[in-house]
């Protein structure tokens, strides 16, 4: 996994490869030009492998299996790279631009939410904010436009909320199609990989309970306990494994769809 997180850090050193004219996610990018379906898969690989080098770097200087830290961190990554094979997978070219949009929505939706924090802003800062509203307004209208084109009602865009689970679970599904007793382990196993990432994520008791080993537990004369939660070297590769797998998938498809 390694070696292939290293390749792809070179990759994102050079400029992006942009989609041929004609090729299929040339047509996608054009649903929706003010932020193109291959932008927005492009941020969920470059996401998924900062995260990934970030972990292979830590891990490889520091030799230290932290019992929480590594599984957020390829949380991000499996965030990332879901994104970018939600978006480029589909068959359907409507079903690719309605991800697309999706996520670019909520992105929008995100960068409003940010902005509106602002507080205690001078007169010129509040016109600059102004300005940045009206922006995402006249955005998300051209969404709703564009979701139109798709046959959506546009008037729903306004509802519109990107759920990560969701995303993660079809794009397992669309990595791991078949009906195989395998891949239905695949798929079951990294949607409890994303439960138990996301507790650690949010920084929950329930996620650093379930790593502690009965054998860790310590007895106190007074009927307490105490224990120090673990992590285990097969633990964490099984965990870089989904999103380094659906990394891989990822740029496998951004190249085809871009005509290579």
């Amino acid at each position: 996994m390694f070696d292939a997180i290293e390749q792809w850090c070179a990759r994102i050193e050079q400029e992006p490869l942009r989609p041929a004219p004609g090729s299929s996610l040339a047509n996608d990018d054009a649903v929706f030009p003010p932020l193109p379906a291959s932008s927005v898969a492009y941020n969920g690989l470059l996401t998924a492998v900062e995260h990934l080098d970030f972990f292979r770097a830590a891990l490889t200087a520091t030799r230290t299996l932290y019992p929480a830290a590594y599984y957020t961190v390829l949380r991000s990554a499996l965030m990332g790279s879901a994104q970018a094979v939600w978006v480029l997978m589909p068959p359907n070219p409507a079903t690719r631009a309605e991800h697309s949009l999706r996520i670019a929505v909520d992105s929008y939706k995100q960068e409003r939410k940010r902005i509106n924090e602002l507080t205690n802003l001078t007169d010129d800062q509040q016109l600059v904010v102004a300005q940045s509203i009206a922006k995402i307004g006249t955005r998300l209208s051209e969404a709703a436009a564009a979701a139109n084109t798709l046959g959506i009602n546009g008037s729903t865009v306004a509802k519109w909320q990107l759920n990560m689970t969701m995303v993660i679970k079809e794009a397992i599904d669309l990595a791991f199609p078949d009906g195989t007793e395998e891949s239905t382990a695949i798929r079951e196993s990294i949607g409890m990989l994303w439960r138990s990432q996301s507790g650690h994520a949010h920084g929950v008791p329930h996620s650093r309970l379930s790593r502690v080993r009965s054998t860790d537990v310590v007895s106190r004369a007074d009927g307490t306990a105490y224990a120090r939660s673990t992590t285990q070297i097969a633990d964490i590769g099984v965990a870089a494994t989904a999103p380094t797998f659906l990394t891989s998938e990822g740029w496998r498809h951004y190249d085809r769809g871009c005509g290579i």
